[in-house]
């Protein structure tokens, strides 16, 4: 059994808050659901660590979103115990992690021995200016 792997605090940053350094909008990041603490199996790939959400919640000037940072927290040890993390948007919003239908974005991240984030970098995630937010997965593989 391994130990799960939880991804707490900042969940996501852009490229260091310049992907809207510019824009009079305000950019709020949230998590909306992440698993209780526990063992995860071995071996084992696509499971959800973290879903979150980005929306802009004051101002009306469009933001994009171009890179998505995420950090380690926990105890699990980092690149052994978990060696791959994804990243997908949550495509129809129902709250349910589906690989067939929620989109992958970039490519699989891989944790560095002695640095506990990964950087999803290259994305083109424009917000809503309506407030409605898009809401993202944190997948990992043990």
């Amino acid at each position: 059994m391994k130990r799960l792997l939880t991804i707490l605090g900042a969940l996501a940053l852009f490229g260091a808050g310049e992907a809207w350094a510019d824009s009079a909008s305000t950019v709020t990041i949230a998590a909306a659901s992440t698993p209780g603490g526990g063992e995860l199996d071995a071996n084992t790939s696509n499971l959800v660590v973290l879903r979150f959400s980005l929306a802009i919640t004051n101002g009306t000037d469009g933001v994009t979103a171009t890179s998505v940072r995420l950090t380690a927290g926990g105890t699990a040890a980092l690149p052994t115990e978990v060696d791959q993390v994804k990243l997908y948007e949550d495509s129809d919003s129902d709250n349910i992690f589906d690989i067939d239908t929620d989109t992958p974005l970039g490519s699989a991240q891989t944790f560095v021995s002695g640095n506990r984030t990964v950087n999803f970098t290259g994305l083109n995630l424009p917000l809503n200016t309506n407030g409605t937010p898009r809401y993202f997965w944190g997948v990992v593989r043990s």
